[in-house]
Parts: C-alpha cells; sequence; structure tokens
C-alpha cells in the first residue's frame, strides 16, 4: 500500500497528469477520506460528478452534508426556490406562501443559513421526455 505521507510518494502522485493521481492522495485503500473536504472541495467534487451523470438523465436532487445544501436541476419546470432571511425552501411546485422562483437550469448551487454560497458553472444537458424510451423502461420493469 502507498505511504501517501511519504513525501516523495505524495510529491510523485502530485506530478500525475490524471485526476486519479491526485484522488490517490485523498482516498485511502479502505474508501475512506484522508483528510476532510473544504467547503469548495466538495461542491467541485458534486459538480464534476454531476456533469459526468447527467448527460440523458433527469437529475432534481437535493443533498445536505451537515452543513451546506446542495441543489440541481436539469429538468425544465420541475424545482422552485424560495427564500426568506436565514431560510431557503425547495419544491417541486410552488407553494401557497412566499414568492417561489425556479431554480436555474443546469446549474449546481449551494446555501447555507438561507443564503446562496455559490452557483456553479451551467451545463448543457438539460432533459426532455422521451416517450419511447418511457416505453421502453416500463416494459423492461414489466417484465413484457
Amino acid at each position: 500500500m502507498l505511504n501517501i505521507y511519504d513525501p516523495n510518494v505524495r510529491q510523485h502522485l502530485l506530478e500525475g497528469n490524471f485526476g486519479l493521481e491526485k484522488e490517490n492522495l485523498r482516498i485511502l485503500g479502505d474508501g475512506r477520506l484522508s483528510h476532510p473536504l473544504n467547503a469548495e472541495e466538495r461542491f467541485q467534487v458534486l459538480e464534476t460528478t454531476i456533469k459526468e451523470i447527467v448527460p440523458g438523465n433527469k437529475l432534481n436532487l437535493l443533498i445536505h452534508d451537515g452543513h451546506v445544501l446542495y441543489a440541481h436541476t436539469n429538468y425544465r419546470n420541475s424545482l422552485y426556490i424560495s427564500r426568506k432571511e436565514n431560510e431557503v425552501y425547495f419544491s417541486t411546485r410552488p407553494l401557497h406562501f412566499g414568492h417561489w422562483d425556479l431554480l436555474p437550469m443546469n446549474t449546481l448551487i449551494a446555501c447555507e443559513n438561507g443564503r446562496l454560497l455559490k452557483s456553479g458553472t451551467a451545463h448543457q444537458h438539460e432533459f426532455f421526455d422521451d416517450a419511447e424510451k418511457m416505453r421502453l423502461l416500463f416494459l423492461d420493469y414489466s417484465g413484457l
């Protein structure tokens, strides 16, 4: 097993050309993180992961890491946001209180204590319903 705390090994990994070498500094053999991710690293991991999985997929998500709430949609008119002083609400339809806006499309946002902390970079993978794909999906699940 690599000793990532050995300065020679660490320097060699940092000089790698791919993300995998740098991931070796962050992920231990048992899957645990070698150090906690800071807020910017957590945002980057989520944004990168989202951009990898959205092509061809509908992805409305809310993730809370204990401090920050992350939100994303790539399906038009499907996720709304309402903000008050120290509060933020999300809903698939506008509720009967407050002012509701559509969540920005194809963009990860991060909120903490009702404040917008960060908006990511928009990707170009809006999801559109496809009747034929839905038919095939239902056929797969029905066993027909």
